[in-house]
């Protein structure tokens, strides 16, 4: 089992770029591969750890991705997404975090590298107060989730002994 997190840009990033993200973070990029209707990237491993990355190898139409973003998350959180990028996002890519203890930490190193680089935000649909939530994340709080080691949900962090 898995969970997912998105991370959203305002600038294009093809596989070739987001490779260098993801091998700055200690991943490994992977030639593309269809799954999920997506193409795997790469991935992240550390031990029992794991981050597997999915999107589109090259980037799409802009007018169409925002269209689609809307129909998938909302008018409201695309509004968001926005405000938080300084501009419209034009490329996503889904950070499916596995389930072993600490896990989601290595979604938050790649969106780390990624922040670095490009203008990006996380988005994650997060448990807090009892209730689900849509948390958008900039470049700010991710550097403090890395420099805290919190991850961006709950979710693959908890060792079994935690719970």
């Amino acid at each position: 089992m898995a969970e997912e997190v998105s991370l959203y840009s305002s600038y294009p990033i093809t596989f070739e770029e987001l490779s260098t993200a993801i091998l700055a973070a200690g991943g490994e990029p992977v030639p593309p591969e269809k799954r999920y209707g997506l193409d795997l990237l790469g991935r992240l491993e550390d031990g029992h750890r794991a981050l597997y990355i999915y999107g589109d190898s090259e980037p799409g139409d802009p007018t169409r991705f925002w269209e689609q973003g809307v129909y998938d998350l909302g008018e409201k959180i695309m509004e968001e997404i926005t405000a938080k990028l300084g501009g419209k996002p034009v490329v996503s890519f889904m950070l499916k975090i596995g389930h072993a203890a600490r896990s989601g930490l290595l979604a938050v190193e790649l969106a780390y590298h990624c922040t670095q680089r490009w203008s990006c935000v996380v988005w994650a649909e997060v448990f807090e107060d009892g209730m689900w939530k849509n948390k958008v994340y900039t470049k700010g709080d991710i550097e403090s989730l890395q420099m805290e080691r919190k991850a961006f949900t709950t979710y693959g962090m908890l060792d079994d002994d935690d719970e």
